[in-house]
C-alpha cells in the first residue's frame, strides 16, 4: 500500500511539472542602455517571485522562459530596476535607465578626485554625455548653455571660428582673469582648447562652481573650474561607433532697418546723391535713376529706385558644418584601449569663410604588475581657418553690408574683377569697399595646433595607501597670415572723387606656448570603526613658457603677392618672451562617520616665480561639511514621499596672481598674450616710434612702474545648501547661497609724468559676489508604456559689486573709445555701463533747445545698469516614449543692459530703422519740455519739431549719434538652445544587421528662436566684442548671430 501511495505522489508531482512547462512560453530579447542605445552584457534577467532566471551575453541578448501571465524583472548594477509583464509576444527588448542614486552618483572633484556626491559640502553640477552631445555641436563650449545654474558663457562673434568667455558665479578680479579653469583628463589646458575637443570624446563634465570646490588646483582655480573627463576602454570585445553630422547655419539676427529712403546725405532737404552711401535722400518712387558716377567709357549704372533691403539678408551664405567622427573601444582584464579621430569641415555664413579641423585622441591602462598601473592619455587637435579679417581696418565685412543704401542690388556685385560695377573703380560709393572685394580681398589664415599628453602610475602599495605620479605636458602652436591687397585707382576713378589708393599690407604672427606639470599624491584610505578615512598629500611643480613674434609690412610693391619682403619702407616687428614656475604643497582629508556625516579640511601652498621673492609664498585653506539627514536620523529613515535631504556648508580662501600684465589683449585669431613673465616687475626698455632710423636705434622706457610689494588677489568665501529628493527621486531640489570678497585687487592708478611713468600698478580693493542658485529636477509623468517625461530648472541670481578701489580711485574704465564704455565704479555693480545722455527736468522728461527742438546733451555721464546678468534661468525638458525622444533647452537672462555701438553707427549712415521712426519729418521729441525764458520753468514741449528730421537730427553727433543714451537697451532675452527628435532603433531591426550593435537618428536645432525687448533693435544680447571684463559692448565689427539645424546618425558596430 506505501509503495503505491509513493507511485501515485512521483506520478501526480510529475504531472504537475509537465503541466507548468505546458504553460510556459519561451522569451527571448536585448538589453541595451536607454542613454545610448549599446547593448548591456551580464544583466540580471528574472522572474517575479520564483528562482527562474538568466542573463544577458557580451551582446546584451537573453532567452529565458516564463510561466504565462508571469513578470520579468531585469537589474544591473548602476541602472534603474525595471518590471515587465509578459503578454502575447514572445520577443521583448528593454532599455535600462541609469540609477545615479544606486552608484552613490560619484562626481569628479579637485585633483581627479573621486567622491560620492553625499559627502560634498560644496555645489557641483554633473553633465552627462548624453546630455551634452545631443544637439551635436561641435562646441563643447555651446553644449554647456542652459544646463548649468551659476554658468554663464558669452559668444564674442559666429563663424568657423568663435570665441567664447565662460564665468561661473560671477567675476572676481576687477582687471584679471575671471574665466573658469579648465581641466582636461587632469591636465590644466588653456581655455581655448575647448573649441577643439571632440564632443563625443566626453564621459561627462563636472562643474566646481566656487572656489570651495576647485582650490586644490591652486591660485589658476580661484574662479571655479570645469572637470573634463574623456571616454576610456572597455573590456569587451572592440567596440566601433560611427557618427555624422550635417549642419546648416543661417543668420538668425540682424538690426532693424529702414527700407523706404534710399542714398542722400544733405541736411534739411531729402536730395538724391547716387554716390553716397548715407540713406538720407528721398522716399522710393519705382523711378529709374543713377547709381555711382560715370564710369571712363561713358556708362552708368542705372537702377529702379525702390527697396531691396532683402540684398543685406542675401549677402550671407547658408553655412554648412560637417562632422565625421569614429571611436574605438576595447579592452580585457588587464589593460583598456581607446581611440577616436573627428573631422569638421565648416563654411561660414560669410561667403569664402571656412574652417577645418582634424582631432585625434588615444588613451589606454595597463596593470604591469599587480597592483601597478599605467595609464596614459594623448589628444592632437589640427585647426585650420581661413576667414575674412574683421577689423576697423577699412571698415569691417558687416558694416559694408549694413552701410549699403537699400536700393543698391548688393549681391549683384559679386564677379568684381571682372564687372565694370563691382570693380572698386566703378563702385558706386567713394567711401566704402564692395563687400564682396573685401572679402576676397582682406583675409586671415591661421594655423592652430593642440597637443595634450600625459602619462601616470599608481602603485598601490598597502590595502590602505597608494601612490601616483603624473607627468603632463600642453602646447600650442599657433600661426597666421592677415593681409589686405593692393589697389591702385585709375586716374579716372580718383579724379573729382574721395576715393585713394589701397597701399595693402600684410601681417605674420606665430606664437607657441607650452606648460609641463610634474605631480606626485599620496593617498591615505582607512576605516576606524565607524569612521571613513581618507588623506591625500601631494606636490605639484607647473612651468610655463610663450614666445610670441610678429612681423609685418604695411605698404606692398606688387599686388596679390603676400610676403612681408614685398614692401616698400621699414619692417615692423616684434618679439615677446615669457616663463614663469609655480610650486604647489597640498593636502586633503576627509572624514566620514556612518555614511551620513562628512567633513573635508584642505590647504594648499603655492610659491610662484612672477611675484618678488618676499610674496611669491602663500597659503590658502579650505573646509566643508556635509550632512545625510536621511541617513543620519532614524526617524527620516525609508520615508516614502522625502528619500533623499541633505544640508551642507563650507568656507574658503584663495590666492590669484594678477600682473595686469596685456590680459586678454586679443592677441590674434584665438590667441590672447599672457599675463606672467620675468620683467612683467619691472619697467623694460622697447623701441622708440620711428626707430630704427637707418643704422641709429633708438629705445625708451616702459610708462608703467609695479609696485615692489605686489601680492596676489585673495578670495574669502562661503556656501551653504540643501539638497532633497522626494518620492523615488522624482523630484530633486538643490539649492545654494553662496557670498565671496575678493580683496587686493591689482589695480593700475594714473600719476604724474614728473616721475618719468603714467602708471602705477599696486593692490588695492575689494569685489563681493553674492548669490543663490537652484536646480529643480522633476518627472511628472512616467507611465508603464514607457512614456516619460523629464523636466529640469536651473536658477542662479548674482550681486556682483565693487566695495571699493583705492582711496584716490572711485572709478576704473575696463573699455575705452566711445560714448558709452564698461566700468568699475565703487558702490556699483561690476560691471557697468557708463556714457552720455540727455538732460533732463525733476519729473525724468527729456530737454530740448526752445530754438531748434534738438534734446540737449547732458555735459557729464550717467550710469545706465550692470553689463552682467543679474538672473539666469535654464529649463531642461524631455519626453521620452518607446524609441523616441524629443528634448528641448531654453535660456533666460536677465537684470542687464547693454550697449549697441553699431546703432550709433547706423543712425549716421542711415541704414537704422530708428531713423525712419517719423518718416524723415520734423517731429516733437517725445516726452520732452523746454525751459520757459519768462518764467525760467520747464514747460511741455507739444509744438516745438526738430528743425531737421533726416540728417541733420539723426546724423547730428551733438544731439543723436554721440548720446549713449539711445542706443543702450535691456540684455534680457529667452532662447531656444537646442531642439532634438532623436530615434533609437529597436533591437528588432538591429538585430537583423547582424555586424549592427546599435543605431540611431537625430534631427538637431540649436539658437533656433530668440526673443529681446522691443528696445533692442540691433543684435543677439549674448554676443559682446570682447573675451575680457569689459563685457557688454556691441561693434559694427561683429559678425551677426545664427542658428542651426540639421540631422546626425550614429551607428554602433
Amino acid at each position: 500500500m506505501k509503495e503505491k501511495f509513493t507511485k501515485f505522489l512521483v506520478l501526480l508531482f510529475s504531472l504537475a511539472t509537465l503541466t507548468t512547462y505546458a504553460q510556459q512560453k519561451k522569451i527571448t530579447g536585448t538589453v541595451t542602455s536607454k542613454a545610448d542605445g549599446l547593448p548591456l552584457p551580464a544583466v540580471s534577467v528574472t522572474v517575479k517571485g520564483t528562482s527562474l532566471g538568466s542573463q544577458t551575453d557580451v551582446d546584451g541578448k537573453y532567452s529565458i522562459s516564463v510561466p504565462e501571465n508571469g513578470t520579468l524583472m531585469f537589474s544591473y548594477v548602476g541602472f534603474q530596476l525595471k518590471e515587465v509583464k509578459v503578454g502575447s509576444t514572445s520577443v521583448i527588448n528593454i532599455a535600462l535607465e541609469s540609477d545615479e542614486r544606486q552608484l552613490g552618483e560619484v562626481v569628479v572633484t579637485a585633483l581627479g578626485i573621486n567622491r560620492q556626491a553625499a559627502s560634498l559640502g560644496y555645489s557641483t553640477a554633473k553633465i552627462k554625455a548624453e546630455d551634452l552631445t545631443r544637439a551635436k555641436s561641435a562646441s563643447v563650449v555651446q553644449s554647456l548653455n542652459g544646463k548649468v545654474s551659476g554658468l554663464q558663457i558669452n559668444t564674442v562673434n559666429s563663424g568657423v571660428n568663435p570665441t567664447t568667455r565662460i564665468v561661473l558665479r560671477g567675476n572676481r578680479s576687477l582687471t584679471g582673469n575671471n574665466q573658469a579653469l579648465i581641466v582636461l583628463d587632469g591636465v590644466i589646458v588653456p581655455s581655448n582648447i575647448l573649441n577643439t575637443i571632440n564632443p563625443d570624446d566626453i564621459e561627462n563634465v563636472s562643474i566646481l562652481k566656487g572656489s570651495n570646490a576647485s582650490a586644490l588646483y591652486g591660485s589658476e582655480a580661484s574662479n571655479g573650474a570645469m572637470l573634463i573627463s574623456t571616454k576610456k576602454g572597455t573590456k569587451n570585445k572592440p567596440r566601433i561607433t560611427y557618427s555624422n553630422v550635417s549642419t546648416i547655419e543661417q543668420i538668425s539676427y540682424l538690426p532693424s532697418m529702414q527700407d523706404r529712403f534710399g542714398s542722400g546725405s544733405a541736411e534739411g532737404i531729402a536730395t538724391y546723391d547716387p554716390i553716397e552711401n548715407q540713406q538720407y535722400g528721398p522716399a522710393f518712387d519705382g523711378t529709374l535713376r543713377p547709381l555711382g558716377r560715370v564710369l571712363e567709357d561713358g556708362s552708368i549704372q542705372e537702377v529702379t529706385y525702390k527697396s531691396r533691403i532683402k540684398e543685406k539678408t542675401n549677402f550671407f551664405d547658408n553655412g554648412l558644418n560637417m562632422q565625421n567622427n569614429i571611436a574605438m573601444s576595447t579592452g580585457n582584464e588587464n589593460s583598456l584601449l581607446y581611440f577616436s579621430y573627428q573631422n569638421v569641415n565648416a563654411n561660414g555664413t560669410v561667403p569664402g569663410d571656412q574652417g577645418k579641423r582634424n582631432t585625434f585622441r588615444l588613451n589606454g591602462t595597463k596593470e604591469v604588475i599587480k597592483d601597478l598601473n599605467l595609464n596614459f592619455n594623448a589628444s592632437y587637435a589640427q585647426n585650420r581657418a581661413d576667414v575674412h579679417s574683421n577689423n576697423d581696418r577699412d571698415n569691417s565685412v558687416y558694416w559694408n553690408v549694413i552701410n549699403a543704401a537699400p536700393q543698391v542690388p548688393l549681391t549683384s556685385y559679386k564677379d568684381w574683377r571682372n564687372d565694370k560695377f563691382s570693380n572698386p573703380n566703378g563702385y558706386y560709393n567713394d567711401y566704402y569697399f564692395n563687400p564682396y572685394y573685401k572679402i576676397d580681398n582682406f583675409r586671415t589664415d591661421s594655423r592652430n595646433d593642440f597637443f595634450i599628453g600625459s602619462f601616470d602610475l599608481n602603485y598601490k602599495l598597502t590595502p590602505w595607501m597608494t601612490a601616483m605620479y603624473r607627468l603632463s605636458a600642453s602646447g600650442n602652436d599657433f600661426s597666421s597670415k592677415e593681409y589686405g591687397d593692393k589697389f591702385t585707382y585709375s586716374d579716372f576713378a580718383k579724379a573729382g572723387t574721395a576715393k585713394k589708393d589701397v597701399a595693402g599690407y600684410v601681417t605674420d604672427r606665430s606664437s607657441f606656448n607650452n606648460q609641463v606639470t610634474s605631480e606626485i599624491y599620496i593617498d591615505l584610505s582607512k576605516k576606524f570603526g565607524d569612521f571613513t578615512t581618507s588623506l591625500k598629500i601631494g606636490n605639484q611643480v607647473r612651468q610655463n613658457a610663450a614666445k610670441y613674434s610678429v612681423v609685418g609690412a604695411s605698404a606692398l610693391v606688387n599686388p596679390g603677392l603676400f610676403n612681408v619682403s614685398n614692401r616698400t619702407g621699414e619692417l615692423a616687428g616684434s618679439e615677446s618672451n615669457y616663463k614663469s614656475r609655480s610650486i604647489g604643497l597640498l593636502g586633503n582629508l576627509n572624514v566620514g562617520y556612518k555614511d551620513y556625516l562628512f567633513l573635508e579640511v584642505s590647504g594648499r601652498n603655492d610659491w610662484v616665480s612672477v611675484l618678488a621673492p618676499e610674496n611669491r609664498s602663500f597659503f590658502y585653506p579650505g573646509v566643508n561639511l556635509s550632512y545625510v539627514l536621511t541617513q543620519g536620523i532614524d526617524a527620516l529613515k525609508n520615508n516614502s514621499v522625502l528619500t533623499y535631504a541633505k544640508v551642507r556648508g563650507g568656507w574658503s580662501k584663495t590666492g590669484q596672481v594678477n600682473l595686469a600684465s596685456n590680459a586678454y589683449s586679443d592677441w590674434g585669431v584665438g590667441v590672447s598674450t599672457p599675463t606672467y613673465g620675468a620683467y612683467a616687475l619691472f619697467p623694460t626698455y622697447g623701441p622708440q616710434a620711428g626707430f630704427p632710423y637707418g643704422s641709429l636705434a633708438g629705445y625708451t622706457i616702459s610708462n608703467r612702474i609695479v609696485s615692489n610689494n605686489l601680492k596676489p588677489e585673495f578670495t574669502t568665501g562661503y556656501e551653504l545648501g540643501a539638497e532633497l529628493g522626494f518620492w523615488n527621486d522624482r523630484l530633486n531640489i538643490d539649492a545654494t547661497y553662496y557670498k565671496t570678497s575678493s580683496t587686493n585687487q591689482t589695480v593700475g592708478a594714473s600719476v604724474s609724468n614728473a616721475t618719468g611713468y603714467s602708471s602705477y600698478l599696486f593692490n588695492t580693493g575689494e569685489l563681493t559676489n553674492e548669490g543663490v542658485e537652484a536646480d529643480v529636477r522633476l518627472t511628472p509623468i512616467k507611465l508603464d508604456n514607457g512614456f516619460r517625461w523629464n523636466v529640469g530648472f536651473n536658477y542662479s541670481y548674482n550681486e556682483n559689486k565693487v566695495v571699493s578701489i583705492s582711496d584716490s580711485i572711485n572709478e576704473l574704465a575696463l573699455t575705452s573709445g566711445g560714448d558709452a564704455q564698461v566700468y568699475a565704479i565703487k558702490g556699483q555693480s561690476f560691471p557697468v555701463i557708463k556714457g552720455s545722455y540727455y538732460e533732463r527736468d525733476p519729473e525724468g522728461r527729456v530737454i530740448v533747445d526752445a530754438k531748434t527742438g534738438y534734446p540737449v546733451k547732458a555735459a557729464d555721464q550717467k550710469i545706465f545698469g550692470s553689463s552682467s546678468p543679474k538672473h539666469k534661468l535654464g529649463v531642461t525638458t524631455s519626453f521620452e516614449y518607446k524609441n523616441f525622444t524629443l528634448s528641448g533647452v531654453f535660456e533666460y537672462r536677465g537684470g542687464y543692459v547693454i550697449s549697441n555701438n553699431i546703432g550709433s553707427n547706423m543712425d549716421f549712415t542711415g541704414a537704422s530703422g530708428r531713423s525712419a521712426s517719423f518718416d524723415r519729418q520734423r517731429f516733437v521729441y517725445p516726452n520732452s519740455v523746454y525751459k520757459d525764458p519768462a518764467t525760467g520753468k520747464y514747460v511741455e514741449n507739444k509744438n516745438i519739431t526738430v528743425a531737421d528730421g533726416g540728417a541733420g537730427f539723426w546724423a547730428n553727433a551733438a544731439v543723436n549719434t554721440s548720446v549713449a543714451e539711445n542706443y543702450i537697451t535691456s540684455g534680457a532675452y529667452w532662447k531656444v538652445r537646442e531642439l532634438v527628435l532623436s530615434y533609437n532603433f529597436p533591437q528588432s531591426v538591429i538585430s537583423k544587421m547582424k555586424v549592427v550593435k546599435g543605431m540611431s537618428l537625430s534631427l538637431i536645432g540649436r539658437n533656433l528662436f530668440t526673443w529681446t525687448p522691443k528696445s533692442n533693435m540691433y543684435t543677439d544680447p549674448e554676443y559682446s566684442f570682447t573675451d575680457g571684463n569689459g563685457q557688454g559692448i556691441n561693434t559694427i565689427n561683429q559678425t551677426p548671430p545664427t542658428r542651426t539645424f540639421g540631422g546626425s546618425l550614429s551607428v554602433t558596430f
